[in-house]
């Protein structure tokens, strides 16, 4: 293949010139090149050239859950948005938790992802030798810790287990879901009375069960004479000062244990300070979803249920630091933390709706538009939606486009614009917080391993296009 007349992005900047890939590969990047023979040249007059985008957090469902996202629609959703590789989190209807499970996953993924894919491993309060064994493992990209309930049963609240985690999973990432649990179980009892009972996990259960209500999110069991407990508490109980704790117990507990750790969706101003002070002593990272980034928390009153997210939306003035401290670096790198559920689910009372929101199709449209309006600019984007992710990880050939790298790539059209409708969304929930946004940006053509996956509209991947990704300490 023969890409001519783009203008490719990287994370130094700019550079009109042609590709010429072979094998999968990159061989040639120059200002003209002469066409080898190529069975296939694109012509991308007008388009930028970025690498193949890298989403280390998303959650793509399958098993029980099937009707809501499976590895299909997932990385189908993923190629549609400019996503070439995906990391999917453990915490879904058959846990990620051991090598068995890891093994079933991997199966269904070998069936059905039409992109790059990989694993992240989750914590228990006593897998621990699962997890040894899932360190050695190169599809497994990290192991994930749930210091606060959200989706799913996985939650290690017990310090002990924690602290044991970060003391055997060595050489890869740990990442954290940085909320801590007994202040979400104290803010609960405030703001939603002392009779309520609670366990902390939201709804992660087939819709039939989400139905008959048996795990609700922070399980609460509301008197149905009351008046419906509107979504916006939703903040209220997950505040920052949830957030912070959690940070600081977990940047101690690295610097005692050596670990390397990574905190997940970061949605505060305190937060960031505390990580930023804390790259002196320790190996911590940091990502921001786009959600954060997009939407404030009156958009809890806008769209209710369909707004709740774990961290949840937070004020205009912490989105206005977020941007901020990705501009300075401060922020290491963005995942989406894709999360789809069903209408039906999300249209439930806000004690039994699930959080989480899709973005893998909308990601970088809203990125796109975001550089258009000098949010951001496109190496920094580059740098924080594909090179960032491929060296925490430690993915050799992908993230950058060199002569050697993978040929992961994406084209888009910033003279274009794209309105975001739910009926052209790959994702099986077909629904977006965005709808109706009109974003400055379209993606033209995802070119997944040197052959084109998405083409204006387009899946045209097939299954075995996409191969399991291989990570390194």
């Amino acid at each position: 293949m023969l890409i001519k007349n783009g203008t490719l992005v990287t994370s130094k900047g700019l550079q009109k010139a042609d590709i010429y890939i072979e094998l999968g590969k990159i061989r040639e990047i120059k200002k003209t090149i002469s066409n080898k023979g190529a069975e296939k040249t694109i012509d991308a007059t007008g388009l930028h050239v970025l690498p193949g985008m890298i989403d280390s957090h998303v959650h793509l469902r399958d098993f029980k859950e099937v009707l809501k996202e499976d590895f299909f629609s997932g990385t189908s959703a993923a190629l549609a948005g400019g996503v070439t590789s995906v990391i999917d989190m453990p915490n879904n209807s058959l846990p990620t938790i051991s090598m068995e499970a890891l093994a079933a996953k991997k199966y269904v993924a070998s069936k059905k992802a039409l992109c790059n894919y990989g694993f992240n491993f989750g914590a228990t309060l006593n897998n621990f030798e699962e997890a040894s064994k899932a360190l050695v493992d190169t599809s497994v990209a990290s192991l994930k810790i749930y210091m606060g309930s959200s989706t799913g049963s996985l939650l290690v609240d017990d310090f002990s287990a924690f602290y044991k985690h970060l003391q055997n999973f060595k050489g890869k990432p740990i990442l954290l879901h940085a909320e801590d649990e007994h202040a979400i179980r104290h803010f609960s009892k405030q703001h939603l009375g002392e009779n309520q009972k609670s366990n902390g996990i939201d709804s992660q259960n087939s819709l039939s069960d989400a139905r008959k209500s048996q795990n609700m999110d922070i399980d609460l069991q509301a008197d149905s004479s009351k008046k419906p407990i509107s979504a916006q508490v939703h903040g209220k109980i997950r505040n920052s000062h949830v957030a912070e704790l959690a940070v600081s117990r977990a940047i101690s507990s690295a610097q005692k244990t050596n670990a390397k750790i990574h905190i997940c969706h970061v949605s505060t101003q305190k937060e960031l300070e505390l990580i930023h002070a804390a790259r002196k002593k320790i190996k911590i990272t940091c990502e921001v979803s786009p959600h954060h980034l997009f939407l404030d928390e009156s958009y809890a009153k806008k769209l209710g249920n369909y707004a709740k997210v774990n961290p949840p939306l937070r004020s205009k003035s912490e989105i206005a630091y977020l941007w901020q401290a990705l501009r300075s670096g401060k922020i290491d790198m963005i995942a989406t933390d894709h999360a789809p559920h069903l209408r039906e689910e999300k249209e439930l009372p806000y004690l039994q709706a699930p959080s989480g929101m899709p973005e893998l199709d909308t990601a970088l449209l809203l990125f796109l538009d975001a550089v258009s309006k000098k949010q951001l600019s496109l190496p920094q984007l580059a740098n924080l939606y594909s090179k960032a992710p491929a060296k925490l990880f430690g993915l050799k050939n992908k993230g950058e486009i060199a002569v050697g790298k993978d040929a992961d790539l994406v084209l888009v059209n910033l003279k274009s614009k794209t309105k975001i409708k739910s009926e052209n969304l790959f994702t099986k929930c077909h629904w977006s917080a965005y709808e109706g946004i009109t974003a400055n940006g379209k993606i033209m053509k995802t070119i997944l391993g040197g052959k084109i996956a998405f083409d204006e509209g387009s899946v045209l991947a097939r299954i075995g296009d996409g191969t399991e990704l291989k990570f390194r300490a």
